[in-house]
């Protein structure tokens, strides 16, 4: 029995995810980096106030988001990332007891700094 090389489509596809993944990974890292471990999830309390949280960072958490965008193109970005606690983390995908953390965007494509406001 022979070998049979692989398609050229399919190491040059294989070969672009793996560098994908490779960019998400450093970029995650330069998130990381920046927080120092601080949760970056900043929320509006009342108008006038906001507040960053002071809980321990854990989850690298892509602003951008959606079926098959999540680490790829721009969503990848360190800019386009927050380090952030569990807490707001479930409050800002799912929400708890209708308590939900929304983002307030400035621009098109949310940046690490932008701000949440609670809704209910």
């Amino acid at each position: 029995m022979t070998a049979h090389p692989k398609p050229p489509a399919t190491a040059d596809r294989a070969a672009r995810k793996r560098a994908l993944q490779a960019l998400d990974r450093r970029e995650s890292a330069e998130v990381r980096k920046r927080s120092i471990g601080r949760c970056e999830a900043v929320e509006v309390i009342t108008p006038g106030i906001v507040m960053r949280c002071c809980g321990t960072a854990v989850h690298v958490h892509h602003m951008i988001g959606g079926r098959g965008r999540r680490g790829i193109g721009a969503s990848a970005l360190a800019i386009h990332k927050q380090h952030i606690c569990d807490f707001c983390h479930t409050n800002i995908e799912g929400g708890i007891g209708g308590k939900r953390l929304i983002l307030i965007q400035r621009l098109e494509l949310p940046l690490w700094d932008d701000v949440y406001r609670r809704i209910r």
